[in-house]
């Protein structure tokens, strides 16, 4: 059998363990203190880090080079004869954004192809969604999810007639891709296109 320390041995080996703890609390105490003080004290910092070229900024929540004035006026309301108004009641948009407008198809269509349209301002679009209520093959569904790629595109010739061609394409499938900073993606179920930032 092994004896049991007992008296001041078994005190000093106590004293022992305690002391090693307080010095690995007081050093990792300290390290914190100086990695605290460095990271939130400017003036301390000589540069700041460099940023990747991908973080995401303001302007990367937004539809690149469309403009509101461009999808409602131009492409739905003179091309098209659609009515886009602010939806009644007012809902929470998807994206956040401080607009929305719901724009329909004239006549017995204002129920099947719709258009929404969410923004900050003019030149702020953050979102924009086709919705088509005919089954997959209607010539009505792949026009409109082309027409609206078109028009999203339409400051850049070569891009414009891509986007068309790939939503003329993909109307009838669940697919996406990205194209001049928008990403669109068509839904089989509900029958959608829709234009986001790509991020």
């Amino acid at each position: 059998m092994v004896p049991k320390r007992s008296g001041p041995g078994r005190v000093l080996l106590v004293l022992a363990v305690v002391l090693s703890l307080v010095l690995c609390g007081i050093t990792g105490a300290g390290s914190g203190w100086v990695t605290g003080t460095l990271t939130t004290n400017p003036e301390l910092l000589s540069a700041l880090p460099p940023t990747d070229a991908d973080f995401p900024t303001a302007d990367r929540r937004y539809l690149p080079g469309v403009k509101v004035g461009v999808v409602v006026e131009d492409w739905m309301k003179k091309a098209n004869s659609y009515t886009c108004a602010p939806p009644d009641p007012p809902g929470r948009t998807l994206s956040e954004a401080k607009q929305r407008l719901e724009c329909l198809a004239p006549g017995d269509l204002k129920w099947d192809l719709t258009v929404d349209i969410e923004f900050d301002d003019e030149t702020h679009v953050r979102y924009v969604r086709a919705d088509c209520e005919f089954k997959p093959g209607a010539k009505a569904c792949s026009s409109l999810f082309a027409t609206m790629a078109d028009a999203l595109l339409s400051g850049n010739a070569e891009l414009r007639k891509q986007a068309f061609d790939w939503a003329e394409k993909n109307a009838d499938t669940d697919n996406s891709t990205t194209i001049g900073g928008i990403r669109f993606s068509v839904k089989l179920e509900p029958h959608s296109i829709v234009a986001e930032p790509a991020i």
